[in-house]
């Protein structure tokens, strides 16, 4: 189970049983609690989840040896190896996410809720794990460096679509001038191809693409229907991102007792 939810669910489940080791069912209630939280939209369910989910998914960690299972327990306990743990705390924090960047906020909540007591965890089981496991993982459940690394992400994403905006406004611009120039469509097509190149030109040349569509479309594509994407997917988008941006950027202020 490749989930965020379900790491988050592991960690927080082993961190109240370091001695004993958890259980199937600790981990299903960390993904019903987290379940909850998460899913608040209107007309909105849980993410499905069974039983024989979690059960595999910690026989598979199992047999990878990133889990152990302790020996004459019924039900089966389960044990974070060193490997395990790190991997977990890994899998979590990794980015880029979704997005809707509310993985994000999940997984910031989270680190912000149970790092000491992941943390805490390790250190009261020495025989198991090392002063340097602890470290490791205070390293990556930073929630600070997990901000910057996520509002970098953002940066650049706002650089992107910014240069998509006057690229595609551009084009525009300049598909009108030759038009009006009465250039031949051929010649437009492959001039706007040279200077504002889209995406997929590796895959398929922007004027052979044009020409598989009737002639009546063309012009709708690179003009109006161009224009439209700009108003209706990139400068929303932009918004969307900037506003996360800020966003972001209160997080990276210091809470007050907060220690990184």
């Amino acid at each position: 189970m490749n989930s965020r939810y379900f790491h988050a669910s592991v960690l927080a489940a082993h961190s109240i049983s370091a001695s004993d080791g958890f259980r199937q069912r600790e981990v299903r209630f960390y993904m019903d609690l987290f379940s909850n939280w998460v899913f608040v939209k209107i007309n909105s369910e849980p993410f499905p989840l069974h039983n024989t989910q979690i059960m595999r998914s910690l026989e598979n960690m199992t047999r990878l040896g990133l889990a152990r299972k302790l020996a004459r327990k019924n039900p089966p306990r389960y044990k974070l190896t060193r490997a395990g743990f790190i991997k977990t705390v890994n899998a979590l924090v990794s980015l880029p996410l979704q997005d809707s960047f509310s993985e994000f906020f999940f997984v910031y909540q989270f680190i912000v809720n149970y790092k000491s007591r992941i943390i805490g965890s390790l250190d009261q089981d020495v025989k198991n794990f090392t002063k340097t496991t602890a470290l490791d993982v205070q390293f990556l459940m930073n929630e600070t460096k997990y901000v910057h690394r996520q509002k970098e992400l953002v940066s650049q994403e706002i650089r992107y679509i910014k240069e998509r905006i006057i690229d595609s406004e551009n084009s525009i611009c300049l598909f009108k001038k030759m038009k009006a120039d009465r250039t031949d469509p051929e010649k437009i097509f492959k001039t706007i191809q040279a200077k504002h190149p889209y995406e997929l030109s590796s895959q398929k040349r922007l004027s052979r693409l044009l020409f598989e569509i009737p002639e009546y479309l063309r012009e709708h594509e690179l003009t109006e229907a161009n224009q439209n994407r700009i108003d209706f997917f990139w400068k929303p988008k932009l918004q969307h991102l900037e506003a996360f941006e800020q966003i972001l950027q209160g997080l990276v202020r210091p809470r007050k007792g907060q220690k990184n």
